[in-house]
């Protein structure tokens, strides 16, 4: 499978993602099954309760291995083995297999160069992507761990085949430290009259801070229109997000103690104080500039989520809930995930943190800005 895999990109990913976005989107409550029979529309939820599909444990070996074993619960024929899951060990990575544009964070918005993907005309030890085509992931040669994993997309099957959308769930909720995210957005609006979240992952993401766990978070700006004329922001703003966020919250609190809404506070919100502090929340920068010039939106088209600095995922899938057709790669190797922190991680959030609306730091918590 990965003998003709093009090296993982991170700055740039393309193709599942482009063009006109079909109205399939399902919410919680139209996700309904009949018990014992898997659907397109299974909610996350309902198939991991009734099919008792747990998280891997980061502390035992072969975390992914078991990752394999939990999917496979929710393709009971195996009809999707080796096409929306598929584990393969041995691989070996390029020390060089992290291909980004080099030399361009921290630098000013009218101080970058556009390239073609041809590269006829880069700058002295400029390496573009199409340049970097013919470099493989060596199957057999190494010691890394990579799952190949995908979802169908709406129409192709009745059954359930979202093992992407199930894997990042599992994954978040194995995390013991914290959740870093790359994304275009984390809920769906354009075109509808309500709002779609994830809502399966919000709740990993808000289990994690209650164990004391820490979520960083980088979406698109509002507004993003990519150069094709995407979009790269799907009309959800920061304050809606936050809302659903600490909607959520507020809602376990009630549950737990249907009274405590009407107590008399003698402290800070818990809420508030849960989010403002664990929730690191921020709009793309790759330097110091707000915008491109003339104003426009700096665009976020990643889609990359990181677990515990141990596992990442790198690929097409967008974490806001639309049925796509989509496919990337889990992968497990620290000197791998080293590499992506050093080189992608921290730059992205050097310079994002400083737009930062929530998290350590920010005086302005958007959480506290929300009127009920």
């Amino acid at each position: 499978m990965f003998r003709r895999l093009a090296s993982l990109l991170i700055l740039v990913v393309a193709g599942s993602c482009s063009g006109d976005l079909p109205s399939s989107a399902v919410s919680d409550s139209q996700a309904e099954r009949d018990f014992g029979i898997l659907r397109s529309s299974t909610s996350i939820v309902s198939l991991m309760r009734e099919r008792n599909i747990r998280s891997p444990d980061l502390s035992a070996p072969d975390p992914l291995l078991q990752l394999q074993r939990e999917l496979a619960k929710s393709d009971p024929d195996g009809t999707f083995a080796g096409i929306t899951y598929d584990l393969t060990r041995g691989n070996s990575l390029a020390v060089d297999w992290l291909v980004q544009t080099p030399n361009r964070w921290g630098r000013r918005a009218d101080d970058l160069t556009w390239f073609e993907m041809g590269c006829k005309d880069c700058e002295p030890g400029q390496r573009c992507p199409a340049a970097l085509a013919a470099r493989r992931v060596t199957a057999g040669t190494g010691g890394v761990e990579i799952m190949g994993i995908g979802r169908l997309g709406a129409g192709i099957t009745e059954d359930f085949a979202n093992q992407s959308e199930l894997a990042c769930d599992l994954m978040f909720g194995a995390a013991h430290k914290s959740i870093r995210i790359a994304q275009q957005d984390l809920g769906f609006r354009l075109g509808r009259s309500d709002t779609l979240f994830a809502e399966s992952a919000l709740d990993e993401m808000i289990d994690l801070m209650e164990r004391d766990g820490d979520v960083y978070v980088v979406l698109s700006n509002p507004g993003s229109i990519g150069n094709g004329g995407s979009p790269h922001y799907n009309d959800v703003p920061l304050q809606v997000l936050a809302k659903r966020l600490k909607d959520i919250v507020q809602k376990r609190i009630d549950t737990a103690d249907p009274r405590s809404r009407y107590a008399i506070r003698k402290g800070p919100d818990p809420v508030n104080a849960l989010l403002c502090s664990r929730f690191h929340l921020a709009p793309f920068r790759f330097g110091p500039d707000d915008s491109w010039p003339g104003g426009k939106t700096i665009a976020n088209h990643s889609k990359l989520w990181m677990v515990d600095d141990r596992i990442f995922y790198i690929g097409s899938d967008n974490m806001y809930p639309v049925n796509l057709q989509e496919f990337g790669f889990i992968v497990d190797d620290r000197k791998a995930v080293d590499a992506l922190i050093e080189s992608y991680w921290n730059p992205l959030w050097q310079w994002s943190r400083r737009a930062s609306v929530s998290g350590e730091g920010v005086e302005k918590c958007i959480f506290r800005e929300i009127i009920e």
